[in-house]
């Protein structure tokens, strides 16, 4: 069965790429190689952006269902809003790996826009 080198799964029999991380799949895994790779993704973090809450969450959640880490900074007081208001103004500061970094633009600026707002 061949298997994804960057996230573990398994495909049948058939499959050539990991339908999520986009890797050419192989016919043996070792732990060794799925921990080089994590090693090699979560390297240094670098800024992506300072987006608003909502779409720092909604970013965050697409760039991790693409198995990119997703490092998150509270601007200002806003951790503490989080934590007595349940949300913040100040905006979230978003950092992925650097290795990262091109492949999360890509899927931030394939993110339709409604210009009517």
């Amino acid at each position: 069965m061949p298997w994804c080198p960057n996230c573990g799964l398994e495909y049948r029999e058939g499959f050539e790429v990991c339908s999520d991380c986009d890797l050419k799949l192989v016919d043996k895994l070792t732990k060794k190689k799925l921990e080089e790779n994590k090693e090699e993704q979560e390297g240094p973090f670098t800024f992506l952006g300072t987006f608003n809450e909502t779409d720092a969450y909604f970013i965050e959640s697409l760039l991790k269902s693409y198995g990119i880490a997703v490092l998150k900074k509270y601007k200002e007081m806003g951790g503490y809003l989080v934590v007595y208001m349940g949300s913040t103004a100040f905006g979230i500061e978003l950092h992925v790996p650097e290795s990262q970094l091109e492949k999360a633009q890509e899927l931030i600026n394939s993110i339709p826009v409604n210009e009517d707002e």
